[in-house]
């Protein structure tokens, strides 16, 4: 029960961990876009490009810890559900 309980708190640890680097990610890719548009006068292309980028690495990031997640969880299932995962 306590390995199942871990496991939960990892997955929350998880969507937290992404929402803090998706809102960090989007406003340096904002900053950083709009500092670039304003030096080459390239209104607003710089920043969006910049702010796709930065919620692609951001899904991207996601989806890799995800798979680690569900290989652990896999593996906890294999072993039984009284071991650590």
């Amino acid at each position: 029960m306590a390995s199942r309980r871990r496991l939960e708190l990892e997955y929350l640890n998880l969507a937290l961990t992404f929402g803090l680097s998706l809102a960090v990610y989007l406003w340096l890719a904002f900053k950083a876009g709009s500092y670039l548009d304003g030096r080459f006068g390239t209104q607003p292309l710089l920043t969006f490009l910049g702010v796709l980028i930065a919620i692609g690495f951001s899904f991207y990031t996601l989806i890799i810890q995800l798979e680690k997640l569900s290989r652990k969880e896999k593996d906890w299932q294999k072993k039984g559900n009284g071991d650590e995962p």
